[in-house]
């Protein structure tokens, strides 16, 4: 099999979108298709060979008649798609000119010349309708099916504008029918104005990609794209620029914003030997970097391409819509015809009228409101959680964390900082200072990340000087001897083969012990520390009914230790990763909600895979991270992991208003109707209901995208 994504242009209308989606569905040569309406992307997984282009968009003009650009998705363009589009002038300039023909027969022809009027009329409106008749009677010669939002636009219109012949009992009441489909233009270009900006908006927030480099060659500097770079060159950044790829600090220091990726607005160092990462902006100072990532494989442009690719995966409220739809319009027009028929059961009332509300029926049905915000807000979601450095691959996985019952967590790194801290030093017989002074000394030619916490930013540069005999065993502790007396440090066990006597400690964590000439001399405890986050990450987690879970492939006691400073209940300890997958499958087995799993995307693959939306902490620099995982965490902060829950809430809950509250006000609207209580304002008020909703409901869900979390 074989994915490929496609950008498609021109659409405008997400009914078609469905009717695409659905007929390429139908092909036995295609897996699987998915055409997101919001990000104009289609994605078609082929069983073998995939189409051509041509080929393709032949099978998409078997069901859509409109003149759709499709291309193939390039990496690294950037879209520069103007506001009035060719179709959007055609469009006003058609609608300009049925207007100066209504004002010529209005005005300039005599009322005496009635057939005059008549041809004039119904030129502006044919002018202004064509091509939404035009895709109806295509689709009845077609022998497609017909029902769409064109039929009924195409019957409200026409039949409003023959309610205005004298020879039907009308008294020239043309201009009724040509402003509906006149409205409609108006709000169709609006619409495509809302959803490019929407769309450009949507993009723009996470699309911080440099656009220059300063390549250093030799003692020049020159200006290059980013994509001229190759791993291994040397670039210059000054302040203010954005760093354009992923590198290495090879000199210059100064401070960055990465907020961009991580949502976090304090500036952070960068200094002699630091990763950078793509996407950052440098505040003060000036750096060097070796490039180590290319321009379309650094960290900002992987975030942009998973974001404007989240549509492929749709979050249940667009598959409702989707479906919705297709029985929505056959029912809107069932109603519109048994309120036309009124007069046959109730012989007091007239025909011409309850025509006429048939009609206003069919104006306020069209559901263009719904099937065109509720995509648009989960993108907007999307996009709020690629703002705060949360990149969630898809909007079924925003549906998932909405509705999720448990957190299962990794520790290292996670909820702790991942690397040994000294949490306590406890001499005995000697000083503090004498204690400090022996175990740096006879840690300090190890490599090992215990005796690297222990010598942190201590002075060793004249150890080496006073120290001989240095021996490590691996595993067990150091010795040496030092200002002429022999040290030891290590395990009990170590200290014991030497017999030095170790006395018992209650203390949780990792416990080296100190020994100076034959004497035992005290001990320190070092400790993973938990993140500062993670214990309101823990309590905010209790607070939205969802239980966390502890997993650690660390001693028991030191996972109870972290659990219990962070107030989780349940954990376990000294798991392998096939364990974990093991308590996983058992909570999958009870939980009626979604189950996340929290950890760094590499070691704890197995059980992010499995589990329902998988979570990677810090995993947007490592491939196999952001394969594996469905919600990637720029940085390390456990909070985020609340924020995403939060976005995926919010989300959700736009999508129900966008459904409920356009669903209320087209009801409503038709109730007034038929209760006769709009007067000479319901075609107009109709229209609204159509178009204006439509536009206020575009809005509302691009407005998600500026909320915060």
């Amino acid at each position: 099999m074989k994915k490929v994504i496609y950008t498609i242009g021109g659409l405008d209308c997400a009914n078609c979108a469905s009717k695409i989606e659905r007929h390429l569905n139908k092909d036995e040569r295609i897996a699987h298709a998915s055409l997101d309406f919001a990000s104009a992307r289609l994605y078609i997984t082929y069983k073998d060979e995939p189409f051509d282009l041509p080929s393709l968009v032949g099978k998409i003009k078997e069901v859509e008649e409109d003149n759709l650009v499709i291309d193939y998705v390039r990496k690294n363009a950037h879209e520069r798609k103007g506001v009035f589009n060719k179709k959007t002038i055609l469009i006003l300039a058609r609608i300009a000119l049925s207007t100066v023909l209504l004002l010529v027969a209005t005005f300039a022809i005599p009322s005496h010349i009635l057939w005059l009027q008549i041809v004039i009329y119904s030129l502006a409106l044919a002018i202004v309708i064509y091509d939404i008749t035009w895709k109806f009677v295509a689709n009845a010669i077609k022998l497609r099916n017909p029902l769409d939002e064109n039929l009924l636009l195409t019957i409200s219109a026409v039949g409003a504008f023959l309610m205005g012949l004298p020879a039907l009992g009308g008294h020239g009441q043309y201009i009724e029918g040509i402003m509906i489909i006149g409205f409609y233009q108006i709000g169709q270009i609006f619409e495509e104005i809302a959803i490019n900006k929407s769309r450009k908006a949507i993009t723009k927030a996470v699309d911080l990609r440099g656009d220059v480099a300063n390549l250093l060659v030799g003692d020049e500097v020159r200006t290059v794209h980013p994509n001229d770079l190759k791993i291994g060159d040397s670039i210059l950044i000054k302040v203010g620029e954005i760093i354009p790829v992923d590198g290495l600090v090879v000199s210059g220091q100064g401070t960055i914003d990465t907020s961009s990726l991580t949502g976090e607005f304090m500036p952070v160092s960068a200094e002699l030997g630091q990763k950078i990462l793509s996407g950052c902006i440098l505040k003060s100072g000036s750096l060097t970097l070796k490039v180590e990532r290319l321009y379309e494989d650094s960290a900002i442009s992987k975030i942009l391409e998973l974001v404007t690719s989240s549509g492929e995966r749709k979050a249940h409220a667009e598959k409702f819509i989707t479906k919705f739809a297709r029985f929505y319009t056959p029912l809107v027009l069932i109603l519109a015809v048994l309120v036309a028929l009124v007069p046959l059961v109730f012989t007091t009332q007239l025909f011409p009228m309850w025509i006429y509300n048939g009609l206003s029926f069919l104006v306020v049905a069209c559901p263009c409101a719904i099937v065109i915000s509720v995509p648009l807000a989960f993108f907007s979601g999307i996009g709020l959680a690629s703002k705060n450095g949360i990149i969630i691959k898809g909007a079924n996985f925003l549906d998932k964390l909405s509705n999720l019952g448990y957190v299962l967590t990794d520790k290292t790194g996670t909820l702790t900082y991942g690397f040994f801290e000294v949490v306590k030093a406890v001499p005995n017989a000697i000083s503090e200072a004498d204690f400090w002074d022996y175990l740096v000394a006879v840690e300090s030619q190890s490599n090992h990340p215990i005796a690297k916490a222990i010598i942190h930013d201590k002075n060793t540069e004249n150890i080496k000087f006073l120290q001989e005999n240095y021996r490590e065993i691996p595993g067990f502790g150091v010795e040496a001897t030092y200002r002429g007396k022999s040290v030891s440090a290590g395990k009990p066990a170590f200290l014991e083969e030497k017999g030095i006597a170790v006395p018992p400690t209650k203390e949780i964590g990792t416990i080296i012990h100190l020994a100076v000439d034959g004497r035992y001399a005290g001990f320190a405890v070092l400790n993973d520390v938990a993140k500062i986050d993670s214990k309101k990450m823990v309590n905010e987690l209790q607070k939205m009914n969802i239980h966390t879970i502890l997993l650690s492939g660390d001693q028991k006691d030191n996972a109870r230790a972290v659990a219990e400073e962070l107030g989780i209940v349940e954990y376990y300890g000294q798991l392998t990763p096939e364990d974990k997958l093991k308590i996983l499958e058992g909570v999958l087995a009870k939980a009626n909600r979604a189950v996340a799993f929290v950890g760094d995307g590499v070691n704890d693959a197995p059980a992010i895979i499995r589990s329902d939306v998988g979570i990677a902490m810090s995993g947007i620099g490592s491939d196999i991270a952001v394969s594996n995982a469905e919600v990637i965490i720029v940085n390390d902060n456990p909070m985020k992991v609340v924020d995403a829950i939060k976005i995926a809430r919010m989300t959700r809950a736009v999508a129900i208003f966008n459904i409920a509250f356009s669903l209320a006000v087209k009801v409503s609207i038709m109730v007034m109707i038929l209760f006769g209580v709009l007067g000479q304002m319901q075609m107009t008020i109709a229209m609204l209901a159509d178009t204006g909703l439509t536009v206020v409901m575009i809005i509302n869900s691009l407005l998600l995208l500026y909320r915060r979390v």
